[in-house]
């Protein structure tokens, strides 16, 4: 099933580049644009976890700035030390955010505990 999905795009993604190269037509005036090699890898034992703040944007309106910056800036530091000690991998934070996966990029059967 993910194999089918990489297919398809590697497919229109050709496709694409098809109709540019041809000669004559709109087609030909487009812009090139080379498409970037999409990576990917079925894991059966890896869990994501998405974080957020409860009542983050009623904090935010009556908390400076700068101390809703170091509030998050404490709590993400803990979570980031709490990853590390756990081999959990930190994806990304967006805003009050924090997202992260345990079982990648080595599965893990303890993926669950290591997460929570």
């Amino acid at each position: 099933q993910f194999n089918d999905l990489r297919n398809v795009a590697a497919e229109r993604a050709q496709g694409i580049r098809r109709k540019k190269s041809g000669a004559g037509g709109p087609e030909s005036t487009m812009p090139t644009v080379d498409f970037p090699v999409l990576y990917s890898e079925f894991l059966p034992l890896a869990w994501v976890a998405f974080t957020d703040v409860v009542k983050f944007t009623d904090m935010c309106r009556y908390t400076p700035s700068f101390q809703v910056i170091a509030i998050l800036n404490e709590l993400f530091s803990l979570i980031d030390f709490a990853a590390i000690k756990y081999r959990v991998e930190k994806i990304k934070t967006i805003g009050d955010a924090y997202v992260c996966a345990a079982g990648v990029p080595v599965a893990d059967p303890l993926h669950q505990r290591k997460i929570v």
